[in-house]
């Protein structure tokens, strides 16, 4: 997919890729590193998202590049909707609404 991800860009298509942060079939240092090699320009820097206006407790980070958003969701592994629906379906909503999280 290293190879297609270049054309998925290029043709313009919205791409978020998400990740738990405890996630040990595919760790998020190592999604991040594949993204990293991509080269991708990018518009906002790693940092922190809570979700449903909730201050106080981080839900996860995110880094916005030109043509793909990746983030990570905290405590929990592999199967991110099964084990936080919440903070998914925020994230989920977030990002198809074009809105940051």
């Amino acid at each position: 997919s290293y190879y297609f991800y270049p054309k998925l860009i290029k043709s313009g298509l919205k791409i978020m890729l998400f990740s738990g942060d405890t996630d040990m079939a595919v760790p998020y240092n190592g999604s991040q590193r594949w993204i990293d090699s991509l080269k991708l320009e990018i518009l906002s820097p790693w940092r922190s998202w809570r979700a449903f206006g909730d201050m106080t407790t981080i839900a996860g980070y995110r880094t916005i590049y030109k043509g793909l958003t990746f983030v990570t969701v905290k405590g929990t592994g592999h199967m991110v909707p099964q084990w936080k629906p919440k903070e998914a379906f925020y994230m989920f909503k977030q990002f198809l609404n074009g809105e940051d999280l």
